[in-house]
């Protein structure tokens, strides 16, 4: 709650959480499928690495997605530590979890400041009937060090504080004015004040070595895809410069010894002047670093194998291509271009002959999806020669457009119940993965990284155990 005007709460620390999966809750498979992944919460790194610099405040970070914990095992801390101000980052679906802990919080430390970030800022409404004092709507960096300041001091006032929702007297209210966007090359580096990342890992990575790290260059995308919320979170793409991202791998090389990153960006490389240059001073640094990103087949519509050599040779060992669909019909609904499947057709040969490996992901349940056209993704992912495939069932994101036309509704989508695209995601992986092309592409890239059919048969033996 908020206290009485001129009161002020009590001097404490920050705690940053991130929820993560509840054990409690999660089904079993997915708790197994979340042990081989332990990632950092880059957002909230960030976030502590601003507090820092800028206030001389260390604040304690609990990440469910590097360990998973339960609320009990949240509130344990917060009882202990008791912060004045609780920063929580929420996230479509980790939006149950993420409303029990506001709720146990908020009883727990009634004079805290508890404060809700992250990609879910659309429902802020229903975090602060939970109890949130406030909701950061869109970029955190300057909001946390208000919030902050007003935890301790209790100015400024919350509807002083531009970019959030706060619970106003009797009615929630949203700031009128938003955040200013953030200098991304002023930010601290995430990993700044870490000694040690080797609890981190992605056991799915063939190339994974250890330590690891996870490394943003941009923010936003150019895309308009109707199933994503990143429009209205980030409308304009942008790009930390060439010099501030190569300074930060040189940190994360040379001060703790990272040798595998995954790059979190939504279409690494849009800029292709951008991308000529990062991949040129990355391979004359000749570093002994592999990594991956994530990118759009646009990309690669101009100068794909000039691009593509120039991303193997400065280390990328894995590119994953969001597809979203084999059929045009229901490449048009979300928002896509089907020619971009024609993109991806001419760029997989290009980029495994220059010694990547290739995923590709897809969405299953927009629009206009039918049993065929689910049928035919897997069967696009190996006609193209893909080494690995995704195929996740769609998740109605608050703040996208399918989640305003259809009122939060995934089955009225495209008429398939959620139950029914998990089945067909299963039945999706079987087709691709069960296929001799798949197993004699994997076999080959068994031989290039020999610790890799190891961790493979540990990660099955793990997914079994989850079932």
């Amino acid at each position: 709650m908020t206290p009485a005007p001129g009161a002020q709460r009590p001097q404490g620390g920050v705690c940053l959480i991130a929820p993560g999966h509840d054990p409690a809750t999660t089904p079993a498979d997915r708790l197994a499928e979340a042990r081989i992944r332990s990632m950092p919460v880059l957002g909230l790194q960030q976030l502590a690495a601003v507090l820092w610099r800028e206030r001389g405040i260390e604040a304690t970070l609990l990440n469910g997605f590097e360990r998973p914990r339960t609320v009990s095992e949240f509130l344990a801390h917060l009882r202990r530590e008791r912060p004045s101000l609780c920063g929580i980052s929420a996230t479509t679906p980790s939006r149950a979890l993420a409303l029990e802990l506001v709720r146990s919080a908020r009883a727990a430390l009634p004079d805290a400041l508890i404060a809700v970030g992250g990609p879910d800022h659309p429902a802020w409404r229903r975090y602060l009937e939970a109890g949130a004092d406030a909701v950061a709507i869109g970029e955190g960096e300057h909001t946390i060090l208000q919030l902050v300041d007003h935890a301790r001091g209790g100015a400024p006032a919350l509807e002083a504080i531009p970019g959030i929702a706060h619970a106003a007297p009797g009615v929630p209210t949203i700031a009128a004015e938003p955040a200013a966007p953030v200098d991304l090359d002023a930010l601290p580096f995430p990993f700044a004040h870490e000694t040690s990342v080797g609890r981190y890992h992605d056991w799915r990575l063939p190339f994974m070595r250890l330590p690891f790290a996870t490394v943003m260059t941009s923010r936003g995308c150019f895309g308009r895809c109707s199933f994503c919320a990143l429009p209205g979170l980030y409308p304009v793409v942008r790009h930390r410069s060439v010099e501030t991202v190569l300074a930060e791998v040189d940190d994360l090389v040379g001060r703790l010894g990272v040798r595998s990153i995954s790059f979190l960006d939504d279409a690494f490389g849009i800029d292709p002047r951008w991308l000529e240059r990062f991949c040129s001073e990355l391979a004359a640094r000749r570093y002994p670093l592999r990594w991956v990103c994530t990118t759009h087949p646009v990309v690669f519509a101009r100068d794909a194998e000039a691009k593509l050599q120039a991303l193997a040779r400065a280390g990328c060992a894995l590119l994953i291509v969001g597809v979203q669909s084999a059929d045009p019909t229901v490449l048009r609904g979300a928002g896509r271009d089907p020619g971009e499947r024609a993109l991806v057709r001419r760029a997989i040969p290009i980029a495994r002959r220059a010694g990547m490996s290739v995923a590709l992901q897809f969405v299953l349940g927009l629009p206009g999806e039918t049993p065929e056209s689910l049928r035919a993704n897997p069967e696009f992912a190996l006609e193209v020669g893909a080494d690995f495939a995704h195929f996740n069932p769609l998740s109605l994101i608050e703040g996208s457009a399918l989640h305003q036309e259809h009122a939060g509704r995934p089955e009225a989508v495209c008429g398939m119940e959620p139950a029914a695209l998990n089945r067909w995601s299963a039945w999706s992986l079987r087709r691709f993965y069960a296929h001799p092309r798949t197993i004699a592409r994997l076999a080959r890239l068994a031989i290039r990284e020999p610790a890799y059919p190891l961790r493979l048969a540990a990660m099955l033996t793990t997914l079994r155990r989850g079932r």
